[in-house]
């Protein structure tokens, strides 16, 4: 709005006649302008050529043949089937949790939850929970496994997440890909 304001002033007030002084610097401005763009083009370098790209980093062993080369932001971007050991029939698999994505199934909360027991058990005590510790897992697994170990957690079929039911535990079970713990999908 105050754009248009400044357009609308400026059409209302006559233009200010430029000083002689002023004119003959504009004309200098301009003659200097036009030499340096002829030196420029006189001296002007033939473009650089690309080096050769000497990056290593590379995700191959992780994605189907086709998909290697792909930007990160690409693969995310693919079915659950694009990475290695994946058939398309994981994609039905995973559409029934609403998984259409590479990127939503590294940010499936049960995914992400089965990592962190898996982790947190290796450093787990056996009998050495403090008795006054408010650490637990009651809103992220069913009623009869708040109370059991990380260690056993991890041992536990899917349908021990809250959210996931018997039915989980067949689902995950397609060619090339089993399922059947939480430790399971964890390292899968």
């Amino acid at each position: 709005e105050a754009k248009n304001r400044v357009c609308i002033l400026d059409k209302l007030s006559p233009p200010q006649p430029m000083s002689d002084n002023k004119k003959r610097a504009a004309d200098a401005d301009a003659e200097d302008g036009d030499e340096k763009k002829t030196k420029k083009a006189k001296t002007a370098k033939a473009p650089k050529a690309k080096k050769a790209d000497t990056h290593q980093l590379n995700a191959n062993k992780a994605v189907d043949k086709k998909h290697e080369g792909k930007s990160f932001s690409e693969i995310v971007k693919l079915p659950p089937s694009a990475l290695q050991g994946l058939s398309e029939d994981a994609d039905a698999m995973f559409a029934k949790y609403n998984i259409k994505t590479i990127a939503q199934l590294a940010s499936w909360k049960f995914y992400n939850a089965a990592v962190a027991i898996v982790e947190l058990s290796k450093l787990e005590e056996k009998g050495k929970r403090e008795t006054a510790s408010q650490a637990n897992v009651a809103k992220l697994v069913d009623k009869e496994f708040e109370k059991a170990s990380l260690k056993e957690l991890a041992k536990a079929s899917l349908s021990a997440f809250k959210g996931l039911s018997d039915a989980a535990n067949s689902h995950f079970e397609i060619q090339g890909f089993t399922v059947r713990t939480i430790a399971d999908l964890a390292k899968n």
